[in-house]
């Protein structure tokens, strides 16, 4: 279990600095946005029309804040 390993601390930091970054914007929108970035689908950007989503100013400003954070998406998790 990784939350026994030495770089547990490490790790919690890490998901506590990227939820907070997320938490910047509304949760869906920013959800569907890095969610369209680790499957290559810019489409994911737009949500249901009960939703708002983030312009493209918004959704490009919560990549890089991802990405200054170190986190870059796990593409080859995903299988379409």
């Amino acid at each position: 279990m990784r939350w026994q390993e030495p770089d547990a601390p490490q790790l919690q930091a890490a998901i506590t600095r990227r939820r907070k970054i997320v938490e910047a914007f509304p949760l869906i929108s920013a959800v569907e946005v890095g969610s369209g970035r680790q499957v290559r689908r810019s489409s994911w950007n737009y949500v249901r029309s009960a939703m708002l989503s983030l312009d493209g100013a918004r959704a490009k400003q919560l990549k890089e804040r991802l990405t200054q954070d170190g986190y870059t998406p796990a593409i080859d998790a995903v299988t379409l």
